[in-house]
């Protein structure tokens, strides 16, 4: 499993990641204080995550689950 970050992405320092599978899509914008984390997640290219944002976290860990 791995974790892949598109081509031209702007993603601030702070961001924390906490994901085993998936991929964030060329051009995606992540801001200040965001958090992803789950087993698998998929994030488009073009995507806009905005300042203090949640993705995931929870159930997002649980056998099968699958953030798209």
């Amino acid at each position: 499993m791995a974790f892949h970050i598109g081509k031209n992405c702007k993603i601030d320092p702070s961001v924390v990641f906490n994901v085993k599978d998936g991929f964030i899509g060329d051009g995606a914008i992540i801001h200040v204080g965001a958090r992803i984390e789950g087993t698998k997640v998929e994030i488009g290219r073009g995507a806009y995550i905005d300042r203090y944002s949640m993705i995931g976290g929870g159930s997002a860990f649980a056998p099968g689950a699958h953030l798209i």
